[in-house]
């Protein structure tokens, strides 16, 4: 059979005497019983053959084929679309009886000795069993070789290339563990070393790697090129995750300068089979706060945006409710994700740094039953996996207080989970890219403020000074995180009335609106965002709120109050509304709101 050959023609091959048999180790190749190994013409059979494979023995919904045939653009009859392809596929295999229908979907049916895939995860455990390290040493040898090459390169579809990232990863864990079982065996290192370099220069974040190879010079009596390995693992992780190298790396390194490293690996620590038990699923959203008042759009908004999968942001100013609408909406629709609920504080806007993108990927990953050895060490290979593991479940992932869309961005899961993500930044970059859909948080309405104060200091309190009442939230700026410090406060200290507590928010708004316990504090709040703040905006927004006598804000003015180009002030505010510090009403107007002009005037910069 011509390689040209279109799928659809017959399969049949004359003297076939064996049966069909594929690769996906490598580019997608298959025998059609003849012994002569092919490639597979037509990108679409080319997906839809990879797709099947690497889930053999599963079946694959129709939906999930469809995703990674098509993307999010499926043709308008999918299913009879698919149905055809797998039509053709089958008979260009020649063999009816490999791809089978079942409801929703179709499963390739193969053994070991039919798909390199199955052979390779085969070896893997009976190598996790095997009775000596020499016989566990000899099947990883033989598993690894059944690589020819990075998994089905020649397939195009995003989401299966999710798939890939994960088989990929179960590959360099066996090279890993076969290098390991050959340190400890062999008299010398030096046969390894040339794999080694190869492996650390294509995987320069992988510590694993460097510590063999440095193993591997040791042994070999290259003290000094041992060393200059953990130096040059140093930059690597320094320049590009900001970290320092692990325990193990740091030990060996220390051992082999005292000169107390051992020769060998030293103990390796049995390798476990690639399957292993699904966790239950996670729930792991905070619990729902008390007093939740108002925001039935914006639930209603919520309700719609997410019943499909994809991300929804909501963003606003510090202190606005955002954390609290999510986790709200989340603790009420609990039930509609049976694959369970992550959640993740990335610390954006925070005392404490914000998490990495490499730190959440870990941290998520565990939480999905991932153990940490088996975290890849590179941020698009955890990224990757962390796709995969959630491609097609109906689960709600939270990823609350992010940083920026750089933050978030690798953060996103496949198609399938609901994703709500919380901002005092605008989150640009998501919404004009279509990865998100954003609302937009503003502070309460003044009957829903009036109703929250009343949940914290109780209704007769207020009702005794309405027009005072109505003050207090007025200066609260309706927000409510400063409605519930009041509300706490009158509800706290006797015989405090709500015309005391309105003149001391008038006096110094700051000090009276802190609670005294750490994080629910305005001050703190809005200084987190001061601070992430680069030092020229910072400046700009410290000088408008000490010089400049109103809350509007408008370019020239202030450019010339300043002293400072046009151009760089329009930029500075335009980062200072992104990151909701000031509020634009107008093309060349902005909103300076009191209790930011009395943060930014009470911290002065250090540029000034």
């Amino acid at each position: 059979m011509a390689v040209g050959e279109v799928v659809g023609t017959s399969g049949s091959v004359r003297g076939r005497t064996l049966p069909s048999r594929f690769s996906v180790l490598g580019p997608l190749t298959v025998s059609l019983g003849d012994g002569v190994w092919r490639p597979v013409p037509g990108a679409k059979n080319r997906t839809l053959l990879a797709s099947l494979l690497l889930h053999a023995n599963q079946v694959v919904s129709i939906d999930g084929l469809s995703r990674r045939l098509w993307g999010d653009q499926p043709p308008q009859d999918e299913r009879r679309v698919v149905q055809t392809y797998v039509a053709r596929l089958r008979q260009w295999i020649g063999d009816e009886t490999v791809v089978r229908t079942w409801p929703g979907g179709y499963e390739i049916r193969l053994g070991p000795d039919r798909l390199d895939l199955l052979e390779f995860r085969h070896l893997l455990g009976r190598a996790a069993q095997a009775g000596s390290p020499e016989q566990e040493a000899a099947l990883l040898h033989k598993a690894v070789a059944l690589w020819r090459g990075a998994a089905c390169p020649d397939v195009a579809s995003e989401i299966l290339h999710q798939d890939v990232a994960v088989l990929e990863e179960e590959r360099r864990r066996a090279v890993e563990r076969r290098i390991d079982l050959d340190l400890s065996s062999r008299g010398a290192g030096g046969d390894l070393i040339p794999e080694l370099r190869r492996l650390t220069q294509e995987h320069p974040l992988r510590e694993r790697h460097w510590a063999q190879l440095m193993r591997a010079l040791h042994r070999a009596g290259r003290r000094a090129e041992s060393l200059a390995a953990y130096r040059e693992a140093f930059g690597h992780l320094r320049e590009e995750l900001g970290v320092e190298p692990g325990a193990e790396l740091r030990d060996l390194h220390q051992e082999i300068l005292a000169g107390t490293a051992e020769p060998t690996a030293g103990a390796v620590p049995p390798m476990t089979p690639p399957d292993v038990a699904e966790p239950d699923p996670p729930r792991e959203v905070p619990a729902d706060i008390s007093g939740f008042v108002g925001r039935a759009g914006e639930l209603e908004t919520l309700d719609r945006a997410t019943t499909r999968s994809g991300a929804t942001v909501i963003v606003g100013r510090a202190g606005v409710g955002k954390s609290t609408l999510a986790i709200h909406w989340a603790a009420a629709t609990a039930g509609d994700f049976p694959d369970g609920q992550l959640y993740l504080d990335l610390r954006g806007f925070d005392a404490l740094p914000p998490l990495s993108a490499d730190q959440a990927l870990r941290i998520l990953l565990r939480a999905l039953g991932v153990r940490s050895a088996d975290v890849p060490a590179e941020r698009d290979a955890a990224a990757a996996m962390f796709r995969s593991r959630t491609a097609g479940r109906r689960m709600l992932i939270v990823l609350d207080n992010v940083r920026s869309t750089c933050h978030v961005r690798s953060l996103l899961p496949g198609n399938g989970p609901a994703v709500l993500i919380t901002s005092r930044n605008q989150l640009r970059g998501l919404v004009t890219s279509g990865a998100a859909a954003r609302i937009a948080l503003g502070p309460l309405l003044p009957e829903e403020s009036l109703e929250l104060l009343a949940a914290q200091a109780g209704r007769d309190r207020l009702r005794r000074e309405p027009e005072q009442a109505r003050m207090l939230a007025k200066l609260c700026e309706h927000l409510p995180l400063a409605l519930r410090i009041i509300g706490e406060r009158l509800a706290r200290v006797p015989g405090l009335s709500a015309e005391t507590l309105a003149r001391e928010i008038e006096r110094d708004a700051l000090a009276a609106l802190r609670a005294g316990d750490g994080d629910q504090d305005v001050r703190r709040a809005l200084s987190w965002s001061y601070a992430r703040l680069d030092p020229a905006a910072r400046r700009t927004l410290h000088l408008a709120a000490v010089l400049h006598p109103e809350n509007v804000l408008e370019p020239e003015p202030l450019a010339a109050l300043v002293q400072a180009p046009l151009e760089r002030i329009r930029r500075h505010l335009d980062r200072l509304n992104a990151d909701h510090l000031v509020e634009q009403t107008a093309p060349e107007r902005y909103l300076l709101s009191p209790l930011v002009r009395a943060l930014a005037a009470s911290e002065p910069t250090q540029e000034l």
